[in-house]
């Protein structure tokens, strides 16, 4: 346990992160298997990046010079001898309390003295960024497949949000994706149809926007003269997907009108195009993606609930990008490229910002052409307009 006089007394409220606990190194327990560590996220020291510091039973300090189980040292210029000591509480949760170091020690960019660690939390010491993982064998091992790579991220959600589509994709069921705006829902529904073997084309519909008097053609097709210009034939979503998949993405604003013809087609696959008398069989499997809550649009009477029993037969669920600062790591390197880097103050800035838009944001943020020179950017280049998610080009320069 923590108590030979290397941690510092509980800080002021001021400098402590929700969560912390008076005397925490008493909750500590051992890990029912695996084995949990850290992991480097990243670092401006060439080579970290991917290395492990298995935590033992008892606590780890992490320092400058202290030896990975790889064999590697964490050559930080500015990580302290002795930085951080970080004790374990189960496999996803662990205490840390900075040891007096130089620079200080970051959670998701806050400066903290003595905090709980989660593994969907980045802990910052020096300019190396690590995460907290139950198993770092596991985890460095994950399969690099059609899943992983539409769903970047290494938080514990996503990691499992992975392992669900792996086991759903080759299964002929449908899948509902629950999540806010911008978590990647549509990142889903193309894992699950990449990873499906389905021969046939993935194709997209938003309910949200299907206009009243074309909405059932959009989904189900016509044929010549089934309404006033409709001078040719039209095959609609369900046939233009036969043999793959068709993701129904903001579910919750499909017209009550259509909603039993979704239902028949769901259960009957079968539907019947506008303006015809003869029924067409279709093979699509169906994904729906919404961000509001349908079982309580089921209770208003404003969504059939036979239908949401249908399209809801699992869940996927993605958290706000928010609760998994990890992720923002991974994704903001990824948007701005391999042969480029952001400086550890602008990640920094990155973690601190709430991302009201999720990763579509983070996108918009990492693409602007202020990201773009091949230099690190500098933690003055980050300015938020007032409606978050952008960089100001008029204030932005290169590091």
């Amino acid at each position: 346990m923590m108590t030979d006089g290397l941690v510092p007394s509980r800080p002021p409220a001021s400098q402590q992160r929700p969560g912390t606990v008076d005397g925490w190194s008493q909750h500590a327990t051992g890990s029912r298997g695996g084995l949990p560590g850290l992991i480097v996220l990243k670092s401006r020291v060439p080579g970290l990046p991917g290395a492990s510091l298995v935590l033992p039973t008892t606590k780890l300090v992490v320092g400058r010079g202290l030896i990975f189980d790889t064999g590697q040292a964490l050559d930080d210029s500015r990580v302290s001898a002795r930085h951080v000591a970080v004790e374990r509480v189960d496999e996803e949760t662990a205490m840390m309390a900075d040891l007096g170091s130089r620079n200080g020690t970051l959670i998701n960019g806050q400066t903290v003295v003595q905090a709980q660690l989660k593994a969907s939390d980045v802990l910052q010491v020096g300019s190396t960024f690590l995460q907290l993982v139950p198993d770092v064998v596991a985890w460095s091992s994950e399969a690099k497949d059609a899943v992983s790579g539409e769903l970047l991220g290494t938080s514990p959600a996503l990691r499992r949000a992975r392992d669900l589509l792996r086991h759903l994709a080759p299964l002929d069921v449908s899948v509902l994706v629950r999540g806010p705006a911008g978590a990647g829902k549509e990142h889903v529904a193309r894992a699950l149809h990449q990873a499906s073997g389905r021969s046939g084309a993935l194709v997209s519909i938003n309910c949200a926007v299907l206009a009243a008097e074309t909405a059932a053609s959009e989904l189900f097709g016509h044929v010549a003269g089934a309404f006033t210009g409709a001078v040719g034939t039209r095959q609609g979503a369900f046939r233009q997907a036969c043999g793959g998949t068709l993701f129904l993405d903001e579910i919750a604003d499909l017209s009550p009108a259509l909603q039993p013809s979704l239902l028949r087609a769901l259960e009957q696959r079968c539907i019947r195009p506008l303006g015809s008398d003869r029924e067409v069989r279709v093979d699509a499997r169906v994904i729906s993606a919404t961000n509001q809550d349908l079982e309580r649009l089921v209770h208003e009477g404003k969504f059939r609930g036979d239908l949401y029993s249908r399209i809801d037969a699992t869940s996927v669920v993605l958290p706000p990008l928010d609760e998994r600062p990890v992720d923002i790591v991974v994704l903001a390197e990824h948007f701005l490229g391999r042969r480029r880097c952001l400086h550890p103050r602008a990640l920094q800035d990155l973690l601190r910002h709430s991302w009201r838009y999720g990763v579509r944001d983070l996108r918009a943020v990492m693409t602007l052409p202020v990201c773009r020179p091949a230099f690190a950017i500098a933690t003055s280049a980050l300015r938020w307009l007032p409606f978050g998610g952008s960089i100001s080009t008029a204030t932005a320069r290169a590091a």
